[in-house]
């Protein structure tokens, strides 16, 4: 139902029938429209849960939302897809705060990386703390990255994490 939805809100915006959105996959497995007559438009997909989040711009963009629930392994897991800096922040977190700033990071990290379309090796850091602003804030291998995007979160529905990233414009 979401890549229906997906396909009607491209077709919406492009102008044109929706069975004649042509979605192909960049070399990571990323969802795009090939530039139609000088239109560029990024989009991008997530859900999780019964719940779909649908992000169109015209510059890079990538969305993640998650529902908060309790993670078995929270450590082991955090130790394997957070940076040494991000799991520092995370474990000095007391009780449920620790669970909503895994899922902060969790889905900042996917929307950078949507936008991206790079894997999911690929090492940054990014604020988990609930309240602290949402932000890139290192990328190996890219150090201007953090100014190039911006970044934005919340709980628009009770009980889910949502994270936004675009590309800023070059100008």
């Amino acid at each position: 139902m979401c890549r229906a939805v997906l396909r009607q809100l491209l077709a919406q915006e492009l102008a044109i029938d929706a069975c004649k959105v042509d979605i192909v996959y960049g070399p990571y497995g990323k969802p795009l429209l090939p530039p139609l007559a000088g239109r560029r438009v990024s989009f991008n997909v997530s859900h999780s849960d019964g719940q779909a989040l649908v992000a169109l711009a015209s510059h890079e963009v990538g969305v993640d939302i998650e529902r908060i629930r309790p993670v078995d392994d929270l450590v082991r897991l955090a130790k394997t897809a957070f940076s040494l800096t991000e799991q520092a922040a995370l474990f000095a977190l007391p009780g449920l705060q620790r669970l909503k700033g895994f899922f902060n990071c969790w889905t900042r990290k996917e929307a950078y990386i949507k936008a991206t379309g790079h894997g999911l090796s690929h090492p940054l850091d990014v604020t988990l703390a609930s309240g602290e602003c949402a932000r890139l804030v290192y990328v190996k291998d890219g150090p201007h990255e953090p100014t190039r995007w911006s970044m934005s979160s919340g709980e628009p529905l009770d009980g889910y994490k949502v994270a936004v990233c675009i590309k800023r414009p070059s100008r």
